[in-house]
């Protein structure tokens, strides 16, 4: 009996030492993802990246900061544009904006870089829909920015983030009292810090070019 107890004694010590072990290392693997850079650490040799999409790993950090670290063989190119033969760069090379595809592993919660591409001209574009708060207001230049609460596809990525919404003599202004009614015409005068907003209109080389912003349709600019 007594050693039966002593036995079982070594397992449950046993336990105890390699189950919290084992939690820390959560998940593990190869990564991919595309993003922007947003911070980069020279003194750490690391790279905050905004990322816009990538594989399974990735996925939950889509539209969030990820730091990546970086080592003595990590690969660093540029690629001219899309179908351009990358060439050889450096980490000193890198700044903040630039869009990059990163491909690396990840291991004890550390992503490491293997490669990082910077691929001059490389944007998201296309037509945007979101829907948001806005947070402030710039007459002299015509920009509203809002905070993402959903989207479209292109908006996604932005979702909890802040965007600036540029205006001009074509975009349209409205108010729906609420979902279901008939939207009135307003003025850019009109806008408030606070106020919910449906917005829509087109991404091209980092520029939101709004079309149109209705004020008062929370959930309205998706359906």
């Amino acid at each position: 009996m007594k050693k039966l107890l002593l036995v079982a004694l070594a397992l449950f010590l046993l336990a105890a030492v390699v189950t919290p072990v084992a939690a820390a290392s959560g998940p593990r693997g190869p990564f991919t993802l595309v993003g922007r850079i947003t911070a980069i650490d020279s003194a750490n040799g690391t790279v905050t990246v905004t990322v816009f999409r990538g594989n399974t790993l990735v996925q939950s950090y889509v539209g969030k900061s990820l730091t990546l670290n970086t080592t003595a063989t990590t690969r660093y190119f540029y690629k001219a544009n899309a179908a351009a033969l990358p060439t050889p760069m450096t980490f000193a090379d890198l700044k903040v904006g630039q869009p990059v595809s990163v491909n690396g592993t990840l291991a004890n919660g550390v992503w490491t870089a293997n490669r990082i591409t910077v691929t001059a001209g490389a944007s998201i574009r296309g037509p945007f829909a979101l829907v948001g708060k806005i947070t402030a207001i710039d007459p002299a230049t015509g920009v509203v920015t809002v905070n993402v609460l959903r989207g479209n596809k292109l908006a996604k990525p932005y979702i909890g983030l802040d965007v600036a919404l540029t205006t001009n003599a074509s975009t349209i202004f409205l108010y729906k009292a609420n979902a279901t009614a008939i939207p009135t015409p307003i003025t850019f005068a009109d806008l408030k810090i606070g106020d919910w907003v449906s917005a829509s209109g087109s991404l091209v080389n980092g520029i939101w070019t709004t079309t149109r912003i209705t004020v008062g349709a929370k959930l309205s600019c998706l359906q």
